[in-house]
């Protein structure tokens, strides 16, 4: 709701009614309680000398147009409808049918709206669509809704009506879980009731599809005629010219379990009649079927519809790749390459073909720019060497004109092309994002090119000078300090990462360390400053300490901070903090005293300091050593040590 929606309301003075009349206004209830309970509200107001009572939540309900319905075999599944609007107070509503489902054992929920229901508001389709979804409900963060039943283990939700309501009623082997966001009332039952279904006894199932909910009779024929004999598939016919649609669909879905003729004919009959959905689902049951003779018919079929027909065909058995299904798509795009579609090329790519990589070089060659992408795609992505000698020379021939896309630089990063480097070069310009091209270019080159790239980069912009610092830095290019050193002082926190990392890592790194140290202490850039001290930190040696000692010493508290961070990181990856923690576990004020060995750590901290003169922290524990032993002299050139190295710890 709108913030300031109260706001512009005005409240009424007096509401007056003459008689025979309506209005309409808003009623603000402050102070409601926050919670998980299903609200109770009752509106009271005087009539003269009558009180007047009317419930809210019942006439919420009534608003709702709500039914409720118990169905499937032994009443297994609640469906209920929603024909009206679905309002916050509804949520009670539901709830408390929910809640009377629950008491009769029922663990399975259908909710469904028809089309006469008004639009969901949005804070309450997402309480639904979460409350569907998590696995665990109590995971819910928005209180202003009540808890679903937790002895409803399954809540579907078919036809919510909210604009951003995404269904996904296709059951796929690799989720974990079964969907529960249906576009339909008919697919959410089928769905909710399959384990059943799955399971249940012929003499069940048949009873069920003969006498049922009509949304039960179609999931039992699409679910379970897998469990029925041939002598009870007259049934199954007989619901395939049903006049309800639904049971119609059932029945198209289930006669794939059937390998007799009559099925496989009645299955042709359907997808020849060109109704949908039915024409779909025949096609779909026949390529779907176990049996050989439904697949042969259905590629007989295929063989004589018209290049649309077969077009729109093939598009519809795709969408669930099967084996089967190579030859017909292979055949069709060769026979009609305009009609190629990228489609075509990823069914091949999931159950194979002899000749596809043929066919993926002929898609290079479409003119559709989506089979080009397609086909390059796939042909990376088998790594093999036939598939480079196909996808290089067409990835180089069309970098001469146009820069690389992304999966083109992906190709040349693997296989690393010389003679790509010359084209790629062709595509540096001082605009645009090249910083892709550059470290391809870097990945695949080496210094010869060195002073074409030195004479673009003043050019450049500061993203892709920076690429090019560490690819100056990789190729020993001896511009690389002076061009390093320039960067530092910039305010682009990647150009100066690059610049200063490169400057340590380069042989005589040492060298650029005064360089790092005058550009941390001259910017005033949080980021860069704690980019330059994670630099320091990470080199790690006597002459960065020193530097950062400096730093920390400086009245910016930004760079103190990083300073004493950056020590500290040093410190822990010193040669002695081994020995160091080894000496303060024997001292630890866990430890009773008279178990405490101050001497024996006063030995493992002097053995730290051997390996690491500057590690302050064995000077101040071996300082408060020797204070427990009664030897103040010794400490004393202890404490000042340790000051003199860390005054600001």
């Amino acid at each position: 709701m709108d913030p300031n929606f109260l706001n512009r309301i005005s409240p009424f003075q007096k509401l007056r009614l003459p008689p025979n009349s309506t209005t309409a206004g808003w009623i603000f209830v402050p102070g409601l309680p926050s919670g998980t309970e299903p609200l109770s509200l009752e509106l009271v107001w005087k009539e003269g000398d009558q009180v007047r009572h009317l419930d809210l939540v019942a006439a919420t309900r009534n608003r709702m147009d709500i039914s409720v319905e118990r169905i499937g075999p032994k009443q297994s599944l609640g469906l209920i409808s929603i024909r009206g609007e679905f309002s916050g107070l509804g949520a009670g509503v539901l709830i408390r049918e929910l809640e009377a489902l629950a008491k009769d054992r029922i663990s399975r929920v259908v909710l469904a709206w028809e089309p006469t229901a008004s639009p969901v508001e949005p804070g309450v389709g997402n309480w639904l669509r979460l409350s569907a979804e998590l696995e665990d409900r109590t995971q819910l963060v928005d209180r202003n809704y009540p808890l679903i039943p937790g002895t409803i283990q399954e809540l579907h939700l078919a036809a919510l009506p909210s604009p951003d309501f995404q269904p996904y009623d296709r059951v796929h082997p690799n989720l974990a879980r079964k969907p529960k966001i249906h576009s339909d009332a008919l697919t959410a039952v089928r769905i909710a009731l399959a384990e059943i279904l799955e399971r249940a006894p012929r003499e069940e199932l048949l009873e069920t599809i003969k006498s049922d909910h009509r949304l039960v009779r179609s999931a039992a024929l699409a679910v379970g005629s897998g469990r029925l004999l041939t002598e009870d598939l007259p049934i199954v016919l007989q619901a395939a010219d049903d006049s309800d649609l639904a049971i119609q669909e059932g029945a198209v879905r289930g006669l794939q379990h059937f390998g007799d003729p009559p099925a496989v004919e009645k299955l042709i009959f359907w997808l020849q009649k060109g109704t949908e959905p039915l024409s779909s689902l025949a096609a779909n049951s026949l390529i779907a079927s176990r049996f050989p003779a439904a697949q042969s018919a259905l590629l007989q079929q295929f063989k004589t519809e018209s290049v649309e027909s077969q077009a729109k065909l093939l598009e519809q058995l795709i969408s669930d790749p099967r084996p089967i299904l190579a030859d017909p798509v292979y055949e069709f795009v060769t026979q009609h390459p305009d009609l190629l579609a990228p489609s075509h090329l990823s069914c091949l790519e999931t159950i194979g073909h002899p000749q596809f990589v043929s066919l993926l070089q002929r898609g290079l060659k479409s003119e559709k720019a989506d089979v080009q992408q397609e086909a390059l795609r796939i042909l990376i992505a088998r790594n093999t060497q036939e598939a480079d000698d196909i996808a290089v020379p067409w990835t180089l021939e069309q970098i001469r004109n146009a820069p690389p896309t992304d999966q083109m630089l992906v190709l040349l990063n693997r296989v690393k092309p010389p003679e790509a480097v010359e084209l790629l070069l062709k595509h540096i310009s001082p605009s645009g994002y090249m910083t892709s091209i550059i470290a391809t270019i870097g990945l695949i080159g080496d210094s010869s090119i060195s002073k074409q790239l030195l004479e673009l980069y003043p050019s450049l912009p500061t993203s892709n000078q920076a690429e090019l610092l560490t690819i100056f830095k990789n190729w020993e290019v001896p511009e690389f300090r002076e061009l390093a050193h320039q960067a530092l002082t910039s305010e682009d926190p990647p150009k100066v990462r690059n610049a200063a990392s490169g400057l340590i890592t380069e042989q005589g790194g040492d060298r650029g360390l005064p360089w790092i140290g005058e550009a941390l202490e001259q910017t005033k850039n949080p980021e860069i400053i704690q980019i330059l001290t994670d630099v320091l930190a990470g080199l790690g040696n006597a002459e960065t300490q020193s530097i950062l000692r400096k730093i920390r010493a400086l009245d910016s508290a930004q760079h103190r901070n990083a300073a004493v961070q950056a020590l500290a990181q040093i410190r822990q990856r010193s040669p002695g903090f081994d020995l160091f923690q080894q000496a303060v576990a024997l001292v630890d004020e866990s430890i009773p005293e008279n178990e405490r060995n101050y001497r024996q750590a006063i030995g493992y901290l002097t053995e730290a300091i051997k390996l690491d003169p500057e590690l302050f922290e064995a000077y101040l524990t071996r300082a408060n050593c020797h204070m427990h032993v009664n030897k103040p002299i010794e400490a004393a050139p202890d404490f000042r040590k340790a000051v003199e190295i860390e005054p600001y710890n």
